[in-house]
């Protein structure tokens, strides 16, 4: 398929999948009726969540970029994450703006292009490893409350499924890879010396010390804030969500939203809110889905930081960039 196509089949993906929400008469009728709005009082805790969240990513980035050698100051290794938070809103999924970030620093230090890849790699990972102990505790603490139905059931043995195997997949990347073992990719495997020098994310972690707690602590941090947006933004239309169950399951909606199939995710996360909400939760199927784009909708006005950052974002000194 020719790229152009790629932007086409994502848009249509994401009309197709709220139509497939909206189908639903009760969802309809609620549209239709103009429901009364958010309740302010609750949209402003929501949106200080939201702040929590966007500050500690950007500090964490900008923590990632020093493990990684570059020496790049907070102001404009925050302007290059509300950049990319902004660039995501166009882009699939719910990390499209990560290239955004990649291509600035590749642009500053050209000398050092594998750094900002080892970077976008470090903060995702570290997300990704608190989201897998987040899981996995509960997993072990309430794992029949997903029993309920088998499609909420099917969906939580999936998220698991997922994570376990990304979870080996680390491990078997880093064991084959790691300086002084004996195994390598054979010589006719595809991207095999970039595949082991990418994997060099690991020792450079390990070896960021304090640095690397503190990006593990924040990226703690940052799921917290998220949590604490959807917490607020269900709150706001009016829905009694308990924060035990919030806790449960928006480490899973976050891996199920994941995937690039949607712009900024939207749709595939309403369907996913849809999904869950409703028969766990007890909650009508549009007010799942009001809930979801109420904390979409709060979130994303902690990206209008990066229009300006788009506009007015200039190079760093050159003292910066030399790291003096």
């Amino acid at each position: 398929m020719r790229r152009p196509a790629w932007p086409l089949l994502r848009v249509l993906s994401t009309a197709a999948l709220l139509w497939w929400i909206a189908r639903d008469p009760a969802v309809r009728a609620r549209l239709a009726a103009l429901p009364a709005p958010p309740v302010p009082a609750w949209l402003l805790p929501a949106w200080l969540a939201g702040g929590v969240n966007e500050l500690a990513g950007a500090l964490r980035w900008w923590l990632c970029l020093r493990i990684a050698g570059i020496p790049l100051g907070f102001l404009h290794a925050a302007g290059l994450h509300f950049l990319g938070l902004f660039t995501s809103l166009f882009l699939p999924g719910t990390a499209g703006g990560d290239a955004a970030k990649i291509a600035a620093v590749m642009f500053w230090y050209r000398d050092r292009n594998l750094a900002p890849v080892l970077a976008v790699l470090m903060e995702r990972l570290s997300g990704l490893f608190i989201v897998m102990i987040w899981t996995a505790v509960v997993a072990g603490l309430r794992p029949e409350w997903f029993q309920q139905t088998p499609a909420t059931g099917a969906l939580f043995h999936t998220v698991l499924i997922f994570l376990g195997t990304v979870a080996l997949v680390m491990v078997a990347w880093y064991v084959t890879n790691h300086p002084g073992r004996a195994l390598r990719h054979p010589h006719w495997f595809p991207f095999g010396a970039r595949v082991s020098q990418i994997a060099g994310v690991f020792d450079l972690f390990f070896a960021g010390g304090r640095r690397a707690v503190a990006v593990l602590l924040l990226a703690g941090v940052c799921h917290a804030g998220n949590v604490g947006l959807y917490y607020f933004a269900a709150r706001a239309q009016g829905m009694d969500w308990a924060l035990a169950d919030a806790l449960s399951l928006m480490p899973v909606i976050d891996v199920l939203t994941m995937l690039p199939v949607t712009l900024s995710g939207l749709g595939l996360r309403e369907a996913v809110f849809q999904a869950l909400l409703v028969p766990l939760c007890a909650v009508p199927p549009a007010t799942a889905v009001f809930v979801s784009l109420t904390g979409f909708l709060v979130g994303a006005t902690w990206s209008l930081p990066g229009a300006g950052v788009f506009l007015w974002l200039r190079a760093p000194a050159h003292k910066e960039r030399a790291g003096a």
